[in-house]
């Protein structure tokens, strides 16, 4: 189990060197390719707009195959949504969740 953490944090290191210099957009779009391919996770990010939920980065755009099984906010502004999580553990979820909430509050804030 330990191993899965620190194969976790590492990724996450990664993750955060990644999207450390470049634009909010583009930081969303790394973070759902390197999910995708480091887990098989799906995750589209959304701006929120009222009731609306719009489509903008992430899974190149493509819309779910089937109904998101999550929808969260990462602030008033900014959401993710996700038809699957492939093999990360709600701990890495929970961690990941984490990472974008401040990374999201850190961009709108500059």
């Amino acid at each position: 189990m330990a191993r899965e953490t620190s194969g976790f944090d590492g990724w996450l290191r990664t993750v955060e060197f990644v999207t450390r210099e470049v634009p909010l957009v583009s930081a969303l779009d790394a973070v759902s390719r390197l999910a995708r391919e480091a887990f098989g996770a799906h995750l589209w990010f959304v701006e929120i707009l009222g009731r609306r939920w719009s489509y903008v980065a992430g899974e190149g755009g493509a819309e779910p195959d089937r109904a998101p099984v999550a929808r969260i906010l990462l602030d008033g502004r900014f959401g993710l949504v996700s038809d699957t999580w492939g093999t990360a553990s709600d701990e890495d979820r929970a961690r990941l969740v984490a990472f974008l909430r401040n990374l999201v509050r850190a961009r709108e804030s500059s």
